[in-house]
């Protein structure tokens, strides 16, 4: 009797795993009894059931071949609600506009925001660059004042104004009128802080920023008096970065975007941002506007390629799938996103969480981001999957998808060589 490549009826071609009790993976091909298990019983086409102990399963491209499981955890997540606002030549000011809303808000509010600078920079005298949040009328400013609209702002404005270059923390005020000085700080500036505007009356509006996320520990306190009058009809959400003869690179991260509508005593927020980007409208205007929406692991299962699970920059982050029972599996799909930074995977499997065995070591250069991957390792009996990140101690995971293959076609091509868990150099189908 022959093995792969037989027309038999009763014989289908096969992959061998040499690690199998009874799989004949290092026998002669023409050997017709193992161990007393019969060559026949193990490549039965007629049989109705197919013993994934003893063959490799069908490798299969075609995503309807693939089972969503029925959850997903990771070892961390990104915080939901990120973009990044960048601008790198002169008078180049990108924007971003939510009207979070759909109508105008309250006479009371507040605002609550995270910032994250880096490397702002202003380095000479006559230049002038701002970073800008806060409420406005009109979904587009025009110009470094604001001028024709009504805003209401609060900023990091680097003017170099003071003797020596460093940038003034101000605040935006109706029709351009920054006329408080904050706190100076060095040049160039990177960190975080956590800033919260609030109207308390029609001409009453303060700025506060505080070091830490339960805003609690103050830094400052600004005072904003229009004085061109109340802003009325607010409802746009924007920010914004304000350039003015800068050549520098000036990169600024908004997280955890809060607003609360009617009240000054934040408890529970009237709109979050839970980082989708629909809703926003960017103007680049040359500038780089990337709206992040990386959240937590059940992203990856949720059969919305729109959505995507983001790790936090970690060392050997992870994300494991469950598919409700063991089952014999021997592929999976998946979808990479390109916030992607790990350079190397491992694919395991367990049946308790605890104990992961190996089961492939990918490349993450031999997979293509925004589209379905199929990854083919010897067939388990298993309930979770885990995509283990084996880069290094700072690496960022991100994936669109995760599914598994549960069906038991056998495989249709034939050879003596197991799919080494160990070898990064094998292509996704595991055939050599």
């Amino acid at each position: 009797m022959a093995f792969g490549g037989s027309t038999s009826a009763d014989t289908k071609p096969h992959t061998h795993n040499q690690t199998l009790v009874n799989d004949g993976g290092q026998l002669s091909e023409t050997l017709t009894d193992m161990n007393g298990v019969t060559l026949f019983s193990l490549i039965n086409a007629a049989s109705t059931e197919v013993n994934p102990d003893h063959v490799v399963m069908d490798y299969s491209t075609t995503i309807g071949d693939y089972t969503t499981p029925t959850s997903a955890t990771g070892s961390s997540a990104a915080t939901p609600g990120v973009f990044t606002i960048m601008a790198d030549t002169a008078n180049d000011n990108p924007q971003a506009v939510n009207d979070i809303m759909g109508g105008v808000i309250a006479a009371t509010w507040t605002l609550r925001y995270k910032v994250v600078f880096t490397n702002f920079t202003n380095t000479a005298a006559g230049q002038g660059v701002s970073f800008e949040m806060g409420m406005s009328d009109t979904s587009t400013l025009t110009g470094a004042a604001g001028i024709g609209s009504d805003a209401i702002m609060g900023t990091r404005a680097a003017h170099g104004a003071s003797a020596d270059n460093n940038p003034y923390l101000r605040q935006f005020e109706t029709a351009g009128n920054d006329a408080v000085a904050g706190a100076l700080v060095a040049n160039p500036f990177s960190g975080t802080r956590y800033i919260q505007l609030q109207r308390k009356g029609t001409n009453d509006i303060e700025r506060k920023e505080f070091s830490d996320s339960s805003y609690t520990t103050l830094l400052e306190t600004l005072t904003i008096n229009p004085t061109t009058g109340a802003a009325t009809n607010l409802r746009y959400l924007i920010t914004r970065i304000i350039y003015e003869n800068v050549t520098d690179v000036n990169t600024v991260a908004i997280e955890e975007i809060e607003f609360y509508n009617n009240t000054l005593t934040p408890v529970t927020p009237t709109w979050e941002w839970d980082g989708s980007p629909t809703g926003w409208t960017t103007t680049n205007n040359g500038g780089v506007v990337t709206l992040t929406a990386g959240s937590g692991a059940s992203l990856a299962v949720d059969n919305n390629l729109a959505t995507f699970w983001q790790s936090a920059s970690a060392a050997n982050n992870w994300i494991y799938v469950d598919t409700g029972s063991e089952k014999d599996l021997s592929q999976m799909a998946i979808y990479p996103n390109a916030a992607t930074t790990e350079t190397q995977y491992k694919i395991q499997y367990s049946n308790d969480t605890v104990t992961w065995i190996d089961l492939r070591l990918i490349n993450v250069s031999a997979l293509t981001n925004a589209a379905y991957n199929y990854v083919r390792f010897n067939t388990v009996t298993a309930r979770y999957v885990r995509i283990y990140g084996n880069s290094g101690p700072a690496y960022v995971m991100a994936i669109n998808e995760i599914k598994v293959d549960e069906t038991n076609e056998v495989a249709t091509e034939h050879g003596h060589v197991e799919i080494d868990p160990t070898d990064a150099t094998l292509p996704l189908d595991g055939v050599v």
